[in-house]
């Protein structure tokens, strides 16, 4: 005899089912919905200026990733170092200190410890290169669109971008009064972010004015267990940019930018991941962590106590720069094919750092580098655009002036 399940049990395969169904139901119409929608939309437009004159993404030759001010927004891309963790190949690297930030592209990139050389990765800021890599490591704020191109660039942005390159577009001034805001972001370690920005329109579509300012403070994530808690990577920066938009007809746009960045912390600590107190299985084989313990200095265990983020130096290091500079941008369309633009900057960075390089608390090594660097650069070219053809004529001059002292 077989005997039947109770009737609360037999319900509930069949609800289950039906919830499926339902669902599979709703979904095979969404998509519908959706796949139809595109159809009759298209492909979304992605603006670049990749090679130099805006065009859709589909249409350029260059493995390319780009990012608007609303996207970063999303995705939390707050300085070069969240950027690297959205782009394929992107590498963005802080070694002792602030001031030896480098940046790679597949893998390519150049030393930040010979303030000689000069980087692998072209960094451009509206235009403008920027010839100390440290310059572009501050906050992101305001940004209208990052590109990142990979691969050679020499062509259209010279010597210096073997490996590729990083634009960086500001967001102009406006006379809409439409783009202002204002950020605060508060989180753990003490950590205060402030931004803002707004546009002034002075003359109705003739003179707009955008001043954008940031600050960012927060303690330290490494001890020192004798100089004290939370000191070593900290953050303690800020930057003001000023700009002017002047546009007396449809044809002529002069677009002139002043912009100051500082950095003063306290930076970097490298805690130990392994000793070298004694040698695995080899017993009285001795490292350079048993003649620092023989001179009165702290040799960690390595291990798990790396996650302690603790250290021990003789000084804590010191990171600071100053980064400033005028550019004017002047775009000029002679007719409906011909554009002249020209773009003329001048810069100044500072850079400063002391570092205990033998990275213990027994006074041994220490380095410290003081670098100043001014730089003049002017991009003049036409650009001719139209339905068949598209070229650019220019011609580029940069010259700096590199002063370091240790």
């Amino acid at each position: 005899m077989t005997k039947s399940l109770p009737q609360h049990f037999t319900r509930h395969p069949l609800s289950l089912l039906i919830g499926l169904s339902l669902a599979m139901q709703s979904s095979v119409g969404f998509a519908q919905e959706q796949t139809s929608k595109a159809e009759k939309q298209g492909l979304e437009t992605i603006t670049v200026t990749a090679q130099k004159r805006a065009q859709n993404l589909q249409e350029v030759p260059v493995a390319v990733t780009a990012f608007t001010g609303d996207e970063m927004a999303e995705s939390v891309i707050k300085d070069m170092y969240d950027l690297q963790t959205n782009v394929p190949g992107l590498g963005a690297f802080q070694s002792q200190s602030a001031t030896n930030s480098s940046f790679s592209i597949r893998g390519v990139g150049t030393s930040s410890q010979n303030f000689g050389l000069e980087s692998s990765v072209g960094l451009y800021v509206d235009g403008v290169y920027r010839a100390r890599q440290n310059s572009l490591i501050n906050n992101l704020v305001d940004m209208s669109a990052i590109e990142v191109l990979r691969g050679p660039q020499g062509t259209l942005f010279g010597k210096n971008t073997p490996s590729g390159a990083v634009l960086v577009t500001t967001a102009a001034p406006s006379h809409s009064g439409g783009d202002a805001f204002v950020e605060a972001t508060f989180g753990n370690y003490g950590l205060m972010n402030f931004s803002g920005a707004t546009s002034i329109s002075a003359i109705e579509d003739v003179l707009a004015f955008r001043v954008t300012a940031f600050t960012s403070q927060r303690d330290g994530t490494i001890s020192d267990i004798a100089l004290g808690e939370d000191k070593v990577n900290d953050r303690d920066r800020w930057g003001a940019r000023a700009q002017a938009l002047y546009t007396p007809n449809e044809d002529v746009t002069l677009r002139i930018i002043a912009d100051y960045a500082e950095i003063n912390e306290i930076c970097c600590g490298a805690p130990v991941q392994m000793t070298n107190f004694e040698a695995n299985e080899i017993p009285g084989k001795y490292g350079s962590d048993a003649a620092i313990a023989s001179l009165g200095g702290t040799a960690f265990p390595g291990g798990k106590a790396f996650f302690d983020r603790e250290i021990a130096v003789s000084f804590l290091p010191e990171s600071s720069m100053k980064d400033r500079g005028l550019s004017a941008q002047l775009d000029w369309d002679l007719d409906e094919n011909y554009t002249f633009v020209s773009i003329t900057a001048s810069r100044k960075f500072e850079s400063y750092d002391d570092i205990d390089t033998d990275f213990t608390d027994v006074d041994l090594f220490g380095t410290s580098n003081d670098s100043q660097q001014t730089s003049f650069s002017q991009e003049l070219r036409l650009d001719y655009t139209s339905d068949k053809l598209n070229y650019i004529l220019g011609a580029y001059y940069f010259e700096q002036d590199l002063d370091l002292a240790y």
